[in-house]
């Protein structure tokens, strides 16, 4: 099954930051650090928020790097494409990481693969 991907910062979405809030080496963290849009037409601002759980189908990606593309900024600066988000929203899906956890089905990839 090609799984769809799940984006899980320092350890979920493009433009999440690399930082991760975890305990314990050994576990995935529960929190994040996210670049999100507040609102329509609002600002970038930095928060915390919970690291998703890959549903089937899904992997959850420890982001290593990310970056924000020419349709993000479009996105933030003149609204377009907001009906897609509820705010406040993560933008942009490019990211590299390594695979972090692996949803009910997911046999194409491994714990650990570069992404």
């Amino acid at each position: 099954m090609q799984p769809r991907f799940r984006f899980g910062s320092g350890s979920t979405s493009a433009t999440l930051l690399g930082v991760h809030l975890a305990l314990n080496s050994n576990m995935a963290p529960l929190t994040q650090k996210a670049l999100l849009l507040d609102a329509k037409f609002g600002k970038f601002v930095v928060d915390t928020i919970p690291v998703p759980k890959p549903g089937p189908g899904e992997i959850l990606v420890k982001v290593k790097a990310a970056a924000l593309n020419p349709v993000d900024w479009k996105i933030h600066k003149n609204g377009l494409f907001v009906e897609m988000f509820k705010f406040p929203a993560i933008l942009g899906v490019g990211i590299s990481g390594d695979v972090e956890l692996l949803g009910e089905g997911v046999t194409d990839f491994k714990k650990g693969d570069r992404v």
